[in-house]
């Protein structure tokens, strides 16, 4: 028998005690390395905001707000916003009141809004936005424009514009033969579906017809940018995309796409994905990997330039090389009380990953230890290791009354309850685990280097 309440979660006097919180691999038990002091409810709700290194007051004087900043030798390039959405990008030196040199990038314009407001406490997956809008590449800089925007590359040390890749998403496969044969990439795969006489050999897409062909596109088909760019080479970096028909719930029926590019940001492969990546990262074995919904992650090898040339009966065929596909997803037991996931996300330790999809549990009523499920990945292989956190508390821990659907095996809620991981983070070569309860925020630094080896 099922019951179901939605409303909001009951408050309460929990509070961990995370001076007896572990960490467990198998057999292997890890204490805290260090406990942070807990900060109040009032304190936890202030923004933590990464301010500029340079160029504070020149951002001021502009109007414009911080975006992003990255270092290229001596020189930072920052990256802000004007209230009408244009971009400007300066490169400032260290000490310097003024910029070396500007560009100014036009607003992208309004994004069309894939994503809808869904009248329920747990929503569908659905396909977001994860954009570095600001990405170092050698001696260049990339800036990706909003969703719908182009991807752009500067060089740093004078800003000077490098290259340009507007809409990513109409790029497809084509293919030329029928003797000296090859795959490549180009808009539409060459091909205008409103034209039956278009050619069999060669593009039927060129300046005459482009915009017709994607006003045809267009009326049909909404596409976005929706993760990178991510550098993996001064020759290599990669980008992801998402695709779907018009219509309402957009972005829970999209189809998703990861592009490789080359030095000059020409699309020179692809690997259609069936899970939309949520993050991309740069890995120097693994190649690059992405974390997609589900959650997954997958590691994709970089095109040798011989393979980008080839042709013929030994080339290449523009799909990318998929080297490893893993699943992090991670079921609760059951228990008497299993939590909705406040947090899912990772943290990178080097050639590892720790992940977490699922929110906390407690095997029995009246038990005073809140379990948390996370899963250890090694990019190099695509080895994976269960981890558990365990946190005692104490004060109490009521029943959910909303939020909530209870069967005869336990209770699960549609929202986090009592108490909440939140956040992993980096700390140095450790990792801070954020935890929240009523009370305030709660944190716990680990060593996790003699379980990752």
């Amino acid at each position: 028998m099922l019951h179901f309440a939605l409303c909001l979660a009951l408050a309460s006097d929990l509070q961990p005690d995370l001076a007896r919180a572990e960490l467990r691999a198998g057999d292997r038990r890890l204490a805290p390395l260090r406990v942070l002091p807990a900060l109040g409810p009032d304190e936890a709700t202030k923004q933590e905001t990464e301010t500029p290194l340079e160029g504070r007051d020149w951002l001021k004087r502009e109007q414009l707000e911080f975006v992003a900043q990255v270092a290229v030798g001596d020189l930072h390039v920052l990256l802000g916003v004007r209230e009408d959405g244009s971009l400007v990008l300066a490169g400032f030196t260290a000490g310097a009141d003024e910029p070396r040199w500007t560009q100014r990038l036009q607003a992208s314009g309004p994004a069309e809004e894939p994503n809808a407001v869904l009248w329920a406490a747990r929503q569908p997956g659905s396909i977001g936005a994860a954009i570095t809008p600001l990405t170092r590449q050698g001696e260049r800089v990339l800036v990706q424009n909003g969703e719908r925007g182009p991807l752009v590359a500067f060089y740093a040390p004078d800003g000077q514009f490098v290259a340009q890749l507007d809409r990513p998403w109409e790029f497809e496969r084509g293919f030329t033969g029928p003797s000296v044969w090859s795959h490549h990439m180009e808009l539409f795969g060459g091909v205008d579906p409103g034209n039956a006489d278009a050619p069999q050999n060669g593009s039927a897409i060129d300046s005459a017809n482009l915009d017709a062909v994607r006003a045809r596109f267009d009326f049909h088909t909404l596409g976005w940018v929706i993760a990178g760019p991510c550098v993996l080479s001064p020759d290599r970096s990669y980008i992801a995309v998402a695709l779907a028909s018009r219509g309402p719930w957009a972005a829970q029926r999209a189809r998703t796409r990861l592009l490789e590019l080359d030095s000059v940001l020409n699309p020179i492969g692809l690997l259609d994905l069936s899970a939309a990546p949520l993050e991309l990262i740069a890995h120097p074995v693994a190649g690059i990997c992405a974390r997609l919904e589900g959650p997954a992650w997958i590691s994709v090898r970089p095109t040798a330039e011989s393979e980008e040339r080839s042709h013929g009966p030994f080339s290449w065929n523009r799909v990318l090389d998929l080297r490893w596909l893993r699943s992090t997803r991670t079921v609760a037991p059951e228990a008497w009380l299993v939590t909705e996931a406040a947090f899912r996300g990772h943290v990178r330790l080097g050639d590892w990953v720790v992940d977490t999809s699922v929110g906390g549990y407690v095997n029995n009523e009246g038990e005073h230890v809140m379990h948390f499920p996370l899963t250890a990945l090694d990019l190099r292989n695509g080895t994976l290791r269960e981890l558990l956190l365990k946190v005692p508390f104490a004060g109490t821990l009521p029943r959910p009354d909303t939020n909530y659907v209870g069967t005869l095996s336990g209770l699960r809620t549609f929202w986090p309850h009592g108490l909440a991981l939140t956040l992993l983070e980096p700390a140095g070569e450790h990792v801070l685990f954020r935890l929240d309860s009523e009370g305030g925020r709660h944190r716990a630094v680990f060593d996790l280097r003699e379980f990752l080896r």
